[in-house]
């Protein structure tokens, strides 16, 4: 896609066995160079600092991928929007589920249907439960947890089907002080009901959405520990034959690459990014 040098700043660049133009190992120094295109993956606190480096530089760069949450709260997260939308910086936020061919698939066999009500189901077993190493993958107050880290994947998931989305109300369960499993429910602009349950402490590995229209039920499906692959689409219970490829998040990233040269892709991503990030803020203070 960019044809110019490539380099990577990771505090193991110099282990990793690729072929690169340059690598760093301190993004301060990094960022001594001017790039086309900068590509984040790192938590919320240390991507909001190379943001704030890159608005100070004269030459800044014409594309930057983000990852998702942007910062460690929605307050920070405003701060950033505001001054890239300042910039002449393209940026578009990394959300691949959406890029899976089984959702886009799915998306379109609902699209225009007298929908009555949905439910979005999310069940698997993070990390921590299986090995208790605690990373800011885990903490509310780092940008992590199970609303800023896993929820706003449903949220952005929800957004490209429906326009407005309004909580009307939030349960959650801890354990160990720690946010295990939600069950949310949220109305749409057309009066919608949709039922939320994310379990991150869960036996059961599950990705489905079940829609419910006039006409037919649609479910999408994904019962495995692969939660980019693998999805089956159903229709009043049977298998709709659907030819798809085997992906991965590699792939899926790399769709994004490509689509942050598109404008209409980049409005839409940036518009629906910002939602996803002030509906995990309503949530988190809804009962406060």
């Amino acid at each position: 896609i960019y044809n110019n040098q490539v380099a990577i700043c990771s505090p193991n660049s110099n282990k990793k066995k690729i072929q690169i133009s340059k690598k760093f190992v301190d993004y301060n120094v990094a960022l001594k160079n001017n790039y086309e295109f900068i590509s984040i993956s790192t938590p919320p606190k240390i991507q909001k600092k190379i943001c704030n480096l890159i608005f100070k530089k004269k030459i800044k760069p014409k594309y930057l991928i983000l990852e998702k949450p942007i910062c460690e709260n929605f307050k920070e997260v405003k701060k950033i929007l505001l001054k890239l939308n300042k910039t002449s910086i393209n940026y578009y936020s990394n959300f691949i589920f959406v890029n899976i061919k089984e959702f886009l698939y799915f998306k379109k066999k609902i699209a225009n249907k007298d929908l009555i009500s949905l439910s979005y189901i999310w069940t698997f077993k993070q990390a921590y439960f299986l090995n208790k190493k605690k990373t800011w993958k885990i903490s509310n107050k780092e940008g992590g947890g199970l609303v800023n880290f896993y929820l706003i994947h449903v949220f952005y998931n929800l957004y490209l089907l429906f326009e407005n989305l309004e909580v009307i109300s939030v349960n959650f369960k801890k354990n160990d002080k720690i946010l295990t499993s939600c069950k949310i429910s949220i109305k749409t602009n057309k009066k919608i009901l949709i039922n939320i349950y994310l379990d991150i402490n869960s036996e059961k590995y599950l990705h489905k959405i079940d829609c419910l229209t006039k006409d037919a039920n649609y479910v999408i499906c994904n019962k495995t520990k692969d939660w980019v692959d693998n999805f089956k689409i159903y229709k009043n219970n049977k298998q709709i034959n659907f030819k798809s490829r085997k992906v991965d998040r590699f792939n899926l990233t790399l769709e994004n690459y490509k689509k942050i040269k598109i404008k209409k892709e980049r409005i839409q991503n940036n518009k629906i990014s910002e939602k996803a990030h002030y509906l995990c803020d309503q949530v988190l203070n809804f009962n406060k």
